[in-house]
């Protein structure tokens, strides 16, 4: 499936995940056998079953954790494919100084035009599936006591519980077909989960009217007032009409995944692989468990 440069270009893209790094480090510390025997006399059952759950809850984060590694590899290899259905797209197409200035759908074929409408399909699903995985693992480590993993981890979960998982929020909705982008450098495709910052002309400028701003509008400063209103924790459930009518006219700037993953790579290395060593190590001091 993949040439050479597309094996070249993956490999460093693949460099750059944040999660490798615990994934790596936390694997030989989880490979353990339980005894075989029969139960020792006198062993402290409570103990042992209190052992053996956070055994599955850390089992559960691993877990999550590599469906996220995952996510982030698949939308890097979707950088690659989008490259391949482009150049597809563009063969016969008429051309101005050796570039193809606009693509005519009918010189496309259908099965390029299929793969490109799946290809967006796939984008869409891997990117909101990395959101909503990426806030079960946050909330499992607030069962740890990690409650905080870093500002973007916080901003990208209020978007998410505010954007993805609710189809319209204090009047305000998402748009649901929004551009995406890719880098040049080997990296993960990108895609708004929001999009409200590609308001339709004509609505924005009734938006704007309603608001009777004095000329210029600050659009930038707008979007970061509106990035501290979703991040707090009352006031983003009491807005007033104004404030409903900013948000649509301006937006609100999306979340980096890619930031948020390393905030949260930092927070597994530091505080959650610790722990799970620590429970692994006791399983095998306390109740015969060995490695493998």
């Amino acid at each position: 499936m993949w040439d050479s440069d597309d094996i070249v270009w993956l490999r460093k893209a693949a460099k750059r995940n944040p999660m490798n790094r615990f994934l790596t480090d936390v694997e030989p510390i989880m490979r353990l056998v339980q005894p075989s025997g029969p139960r020792e006399p006198g062993m402290d059952v409570a103990a042992y079953v209190e052992i053996q759950e956070a055994r599955q809850f850390a089992r559960d984060i691993l877990s999550r954790v590599e469906l996220l590694s995952y996510a982030y590899d698949r939308l890097c290899e979707l950088v690659r494919e989008r490259i391949r259905i482009s150049a597809e797209m563009e063969k016969g197409q008429e051309q101005t100084d050796g570039h193809v200035r606009a693509i005519d759908l009918s010189r496309v074929s259908l099965t390029v035009r299929d793969r490109e409408a799946r290809w967006e399909s796939e984008l869409g699903v891997t990117v909101a599936f990395a959101h909503y995985e990426f806030k079960s693992v946050v909330d499992l480590l607030r069962f740890w006591g990690v409650d905080h993993i870093g500002p973007e981890s916080t901003y990208l979960c209020k978007i998410r519980d505010r954007f993805l998982s609710h189809s319209q929020y204090l009047g305000v909705m998402r748009r649901a077909k929004t551009g995406y982008s890719y880098p040049y450098d080997p990296g993960p495709a990108l895609l708004p989960v929001t999009g409200l910052n590609q308001s339709e002309p004509i609505s924005h400028d009734y938006y704007l009217r309603r608001l009777q701003l004095p000329e210029p509008v600050d659009q930038s400063a707008e979007r970061v007032n509106y990035e501290q209103l979703v991040l707090h924790k009352r006031r983003n459930e009491s807005l007033a009409e104004a404030e409903v009518l900013r948000l649509k006219a301006f937006g609100v700037r999306e979340p980096d995944l890619e930031c948020a993953l390393r905030e949260l790579a930092s927070v597994l290395e530091s505080k959650i692989l610790p722990r799970i060593r620590e429970i692994y190590q006791a399983a095998q001091e306390q109740f015969g468990f060995s490695r493998h």
